[in-house]
C-alpha cells in the first residue's frame, strides 16, 4: 500500500494522534495549500501500536505506548521469538510486499497482522507473569 493524501482542516493538525486514528494510518507529512487547506500524507495502517523497522537486513518490532516508541527487545526480554518472526514476515512481506533487503518502516495493514500482534503480546505478558 502506498501513501494516501487527504485534505483536512488545518486545525486537525493540533492533535496528530487523533488525526492518525481518524484517517487510519501513520502521519508522514503535510502541505498547506494556497487556499489554506492542509493536505496530509498518511501511510495506511490497521494498527498504530506497533510497526516493523528494517535496516541492514535486520528487522525489529517497535511498540508505541504512552507517547513513547521503543523496540520490543528493550521493553521485554521474554517473548515468543518464533511468533515475533511470524509477525515480522506477515507485516513486511504479507501486508506490504516488502523484504528484509528493503529498509524502511512497515506498518500492519491486515487483521491477520493485528491478531498475530495480540497473540505475541498475550504470550509475552504471560511469560512475564510466570504463567507461560
Amino acid at each position: 500500500m502506498g501513501l494516501k493524501h487527504v485534505a483536512v482542516d488545518p486545525s486537525r493538525l493540533n492533535d496528530i494522534p487523533a488525526l492518525e486514528k481518524l484517517l487510519g494510518g501513520k502521519f508522514i507529512g503535510v502541505e498547506i495549500t494556497e487556499t489554506g487547506r492542509a493536505v496530509v500524507e498518511i501511510l495506511p495502517a490497521s494498527d498504530l501500536r506497533f510497526w516493523i523497522d528494517v535496516q541492514n537486513l535486520q528487522a525489529e518490532i517497535y511498540l508505541e505506548y504512552g507517547g513513547h516508541t521503543e523496540p520490543l527487545d528493550s521493553i521485554m526480554e521474554s517473548y515468543d521469538r518464533d511468533l515475533a518472526q511470524k509477525l515480522i514476515a506477515q507485516v513486511v512481506k504479507g501486508d506490504n510486499n516488502g523484504a528484509l533487503n528493503m529498509s524502511g518502516m512497515y506498518f500492519p495493514t491486515t487483521e491477520e497482522s493485528v491478531a498475530l500482534f495480540e497473540q505475541l503480546m498475550t504470550t509475552a505478558w504471560a511469560k512475564i507473569k510466570g504463567i507461560g
